[in-house]
């Protein structure tokens, strides 16, 4: 063994030791640089909410079908290329549109089953959703008992049913969309487990346009995933995906939606090419640049 690797573990040991007792020794310098998070936080939600109110929207009401989101979503500010050999942009954001439609729009648990189903779309196995997303504790907060005994799909539909019941600061339940190119974006990419960043979502360079700050906040809230990989019978997602054909390509979908409380926030939807497949698959669903907290279980 190396002479000098027991005296440096032993001197990064102290080193943190010693940052620990200054940290609750000082506990004020800390506290000022969290409040200054929080605050930078609630600057750049406060930013976003004046800028996102000066753009028109589009009732989702009006919107009686898929074909109809995707004529909205034709609309969107492409930031990057879609990879070379992945599928079209047309095809992406059709996808895209069928999915918020029976997400958002369509408020029936059971066609958005059918629907997910019909697209290539798995559910999850129950076992691996508690293991990965705690859907059981999820369950259990919003309805006060275990879900023992209890199908998926019976769980999923009670799921969603909440979102509707939980009132209006509910990120479930979006009444507009924000029908502009600066507030829709297609991004493209490729990613994989070694390089898995993206760009931020940002229009900052058009004219009123929303810089990255404003769309990303403090980051993204993720919905919990039910469903698995298109044609991948529920048990495959995006890492599988990374493992068993190295780095993929995605093409990603932001939009700013307007909730009942009046607030618009930016949602995006993540898909991946599965080349195997030929096709866009839904992997991810989230919010961006929230302040305080959404209520409801967020499923899709």
């Amino acid at each position: 063994m190396n002479r000098w690797l027991p005296i440096a573990v032993a001197a990064l040991l102290a080193l943190g030791a010693g940052v620990l007792l200054y940290v609750r020794a000082n506990p004020a310098p800390a506290r000022a640089a969290r409040q200054a998070r929080d605050a930078s936080r609630t600057e750049r939600y406060q930013d976003a909410q004046a800028l996102f109110a000066t753009f028109s929207v589009r009732p989702l009401a009006e919107l009686a079908s898929a074909e109809e989101v995707a004529a909205v979503l034709a609309h969107a500010t492409q930031q990057t290329p879609l990879p070379e050999g992945a599928g079209s942009r047309d095809d992406l954001l059709a996808h895209v549109a069928a999915f918020l439609y029976q997400r958002f729009i369509n408020d029936d648990p059971a066609a958005y089953r059918a629907w997910r189903e019909a697209s290539g779309y798995g559910m999850v196995p129950w076992d691996e959703m508690v293991e990965f997303w705690g859907v059981d504790a999820d369950y259990a907060r919003h309805f006060g008992e275990p879900p023992a005994g209890i199908a998926a799909a019976e769980a999923f539909d009670r799921m969603w049913s909440a979102d509707a019941e939980a009132g209006a600061r509910n990120v479930g339940r979006p009444i507009a969309i924000v029908d502009d190119p600066r507030a829709i974006v297609v991004r493209g990419g490729r990613f994989s487990r070694l390089e898995p960043g993206k760009a931020f979502i940002d229009t900052g360079s058009l004219e009123r346009g929303i810089p990255a700050a404003l769309w990303q906040g403090a980051g993204v809230i993720g919905f919990s995933r039910w469903y698995g990989s298109r044609e991948r019978d529920g048990t495959l997602n995006q890492v599988a995906l990374m493992r068993t054909t190295g780095p993929i390509a995605y093409g990603d979908v932001a939009m700013v939606l307007e909730f009942p409380d009046g607030t618009r926030v930016p949602v995006l939807v993540g898909c991946c090419w599965d080349p195997e497949h030929a096709l866009w698959s839904i992997e991810t669903l989230g919010v961006m640049n929230l302040a305080g907290e959404r209520t409801g279980p967020k499923v899709f």
